[in-house]
């Protein structure tokens, strides 16, 4: 007899008593797992930890519009900014968008610097303040960038390359850190 039948017969009393339903065990499909449940639960706190300790978040093509309010994308903790697919400049109605999450805990002091829209390319520049930064660096902009498969490469990093230029004679002893959705365009040099 197993343990667990032993603690099952211990659970019913009387033969006059109805005994206690079993516990039904789901399969691992069910869970949501495939495979042990303790390694389900380790992944899942591993990857809380994990995006607890990052400081920025950046998605693209997140098909946000004016109709969703920022309450609806705020998330704890976390400040957000966006920059959703202006129809007008890019002349194209569906997909797009840009997000940002900077962590809190990180820096508090991060302003939405910039954001431009063109048929070509969407990006987005934050400027933060962290807590903790290197002397030689008086802020950080992270750029938030999205290059449409359709686009032409070359015309594409051209507006990017003259944005950041002019970012960094703006902020000459800032941190640049580029990341996004760049589809078939590579930042190499030809």
């Amino acid at each position: 007899m197993t343990s667990y039948e032993r603690r099952y017969a211990a659970s019913v009393c009387c033969a006059n008593q109805t005994p206690r339903p079993r516990p039904r065990l789901k399969p691992a499909a069910e869970r949501g797992g495939t495979g042990s449940g303790a390694r389900d639960h380790r992944s899942a706190r591993t990857t809380r930890r994990e995006s607890r300790d990052c400081c920025v978040f950046v998605f693209t093509e997140t098909w946000l519009s004016d109709r969703v309010p920022d309450a609806a994308i705020q998330l704890d903790g976390l400040a957000s900014f966006r920059a959703d697919r202006d129809s007008a400049l890019c002349g194209k109605t569906r997909g797009g968008g840009l997000c940002v999450y900077i962590n809190t805990e990180w820096c508090k002091n991060s302003v939405l610097v910039s954001s431009y829209c063109s048929p070509l390319v969407e990006f987005m520049v934050v400027r933060c303040r962290p807590f903790y930064l290197p002397r030689e660096f008086t802020a950080v902009l992270i750029i938030s960038v999205y290059i449409p498969p359709g686009a032409t490469a070359k015309a594409a990093l051209c507006e990017l390359y003259s944005a950041i230029s002019g970012l960094q004679n703006t902020h000459p002893d800032g941190l640049f850190i580029v990341a996004g959705d760049f589809n078939h365009v590579t930042l190499s040099s030809p």
